[in-house]
Protein backbone atom coordinates (compact mmCIF):
# COMPACT_ATOMS: atom_id res chain seq x y z
CA UNK A 1 0.00 0.00 0.00
CA UNK A 2 0.92 3.77 -0.04
CA UNK A 3 2.37 4.28 3.20
CA UNK A 4 4.51 1.01 3.23
CA UNK A 5 6.11 2.15 -0.45
CA UNK A 6 6.79 5.26 0.90
CA UNK A 7 8.22 4.41 4.37
CA UNK A 8 10.68 1.69 2.08
CA UNK A 9 11.36 4.62 -0.12
CA UNK A 10 12.07 6.73 2.39
CA UNK A 11 14.24 3.94 4.15
CA UNK A 12 15.89 3.30 1.23
CA UNK A 13 17.15 7.24 0.64
CA UNK A 14 18.93 7.13 4.17
CA UNK A 15 20.77 4.28 3.44
CA UNK A 16 22.21 6.26 0.60
CA UNK A 17 22.98 9.27 2.84
CA UNK A 18 20.05 11.21 1.11
CA UNK A 19 18.28 13.64 2.96
CA UNK A 20 14.25 12.37 3.88
CA UNK A 21 11.54 12.88 5.79
CA UNK A 22 8.34 10.80 6.07
CA UNK A 23 5.15 12.09 7.03
CA UNK A 24 1.82 10.87 6.20
CA UNK A 25 0.08 13.36 4.41
CA UNK A 26 -2.53 14.98 6.82
CA UNK A 27 0.63 16.01 8.82
CA UNK A 28 1.95 18.26 5.91
CA UNK A 29 1.79 21.26 7.67
CA UNK A 30 3.78 19.68 10.54
CA UNK A 31 6.50 19.61 7.71
CA UNK A 32 6.02 22.67 6.37
CA UNK A 33 5.05 20.90 2.77
CA UNK A 34 4.79 24.75 1.17
CA UNK A 35 8.40 25.22 2.36
CA UNK A 36 9.42 22.31 0.36
CA UNK A 37 11.85 21.54 -2.39
CA UNK A 38 11.54 18.12 -3.55
CA UNK A 39 8.63 16.05 -2.82
CA UNK A 40 7.36 12.49 -3.35
CA UNK A 41 3.87 11.69 -3.24
CA UNK A 42 2.18 8.38 -2.97
CA UNK A 43 -1.41 8.12 -2.74
CA UNK A 44 -3.81 5.58 -2.91
CA UNK A 45 -7.45 6.12 -4.01
CA UNK A 46 -10.01 4.25 -1.73
CA UNK A 47 -13.65 3.30 -3.34
CA UNK A 48 -14.92 4.81 -6.26
CA UNK A 49 -11.76 7.78 -6.51
CA UNK A 50 -11.82 9.30 -2.94
CA UNK A 51 -8.64 10.38 -1.18
CA UNK A 52 -7.78 7.75 1.66
CA UNK A 53 -9.22 8.99 5.35
CA UNK A 54 -5.31 10.27 6.66
CA UNK A 55 -5.09 12.41 3.46
CA UNK A 56 -8.50 14.25 4.39
CA UNK A 57 -6.72 17.75 5.29
CA UNK A 58 -3.83 17.40 3.29
CA UNK A 59 -6.26 17.25 0.23
CA UNK A 60 -8.76 20.44 0.96
CA UNK A 61 -5.74 22.25 1.99
CA UNK A 62 -4.21 21.54 -2.30
CA UNK A 63 -7.86 21.88 -3.87
CA UNK A 64 -8.22 25.33 -1.86
CA UNK A 65 -8.94 28.09 -4.50
CA UNK A 66 -7.67 30.93 -2.38
CA UNK A 67 -4.29 29.64 -3.14
CA UNK A 68 -2.11 31.84 -5.77
CA UNK A 69 -0.88 29.93 -8.46
CA UNK A 70 2.99 30.67 -7.35
CA UNK A 71 2.40 28.68 -3.66
CA UNK A 72 4.51 25.83 -4.39
CA UNK A 73 6.29 27.27 -7.64
CA UNK A 74 9.86 26.42 -5.40
CA UNK A 75 9.15 22.47 -5.62
CA UNK A 76 9.92 19.95 -8.02
CA UNK A 77 8.00 16.53 -7.30
CA UNK A 78 6.22 13.13 -8.84
CA UNK A 79 3.44 11.19 -7.81
CA UNK A 80 2.87 7.65 -7.85
CA UNK A 81 -1.03 6.84 -7.74
CA UNK A 82 -2.23 3.96 -6.56
CA UNK A 83 -5.79 2.30 -7.66
CA UNK A 84 -7.91 -0.48 -8.68
CA UNK A 85 -8.76 -0.73 -12.31
CA UNK A 86 -11.89 -2.40 -11.41
CA UNK A 87 -12.91 1.07 -10.99
CA UNK A 88 -14.20 4.02 -13.47
CA UNK A 89 -11.84 6.25 -11.44
CA UNK A 90 -8.55 4.57 -11.19
CA UNK A 91 -5.95 6.44 -9.68
CA UNK A 92 -8.55 9.50 -9.42
CA UNK A 93 -6.47 10.86 -6.29
CA UNK A 94 -3.26 10.88 -7.43
CA UNK A 95 -4.49 12.22 -10.85
CA UNK A 96 -6.12 15.08 -9.71
CA UNK A 97 -3.32 15.59 -6.74
CA UNK A 98 -0.96 15.55 -9.84
CA UNK A 99 -2.45 18.37 -11.55
CA UNK A 100 -3.36 20.52 -8.61
CA UNK A 101 0.39 20.39 -7.98
CA UNK A 102 0.99 21.67 -10.93
CA UNK A 103 -1.42 24.55 -11.29
CA UNK A 104 -0.07 25.91 -7.52
CA UNK A 105 3.56 26.39 -9.70
CA UNK A 106 5.28 23.04 -8.67
CA UNK A 107 7.42 21.52 -11.30
CA UNK A 108 6.94 17.67 -12.23
CA UNK A 109 9.97 15.64 -12.43
CA UNK A 110 8.98 12.64 -14.10
CA UNK A 111 5.05 12.11 -15.46
CA UNK A 112 2.94 10.75 -13.12
CA UNK A 113 3.04 6.94 -12.43
CA UNK A 114 0.08 5.03 -12.03
CA UNK A 115 0.24 1.35 -10.42
CA UNK A 116 -2.34 -1.20 -9.92
CA UNK A 117 -2.95 -2.21 -6.49
CA UNK A 118 -5.45 -5.11 -6.96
Amino acid sequence: NAEAISRDLHEQALKRDMASEWAAMDDFAKVNFEKRRLVVLIVSTTGNGDAPKNAEKFWRFVRRRSHPPTLLEEMRYLVLALGDTNYDKFCNTGRTLDKRLAELGAKRLRPLACADEG
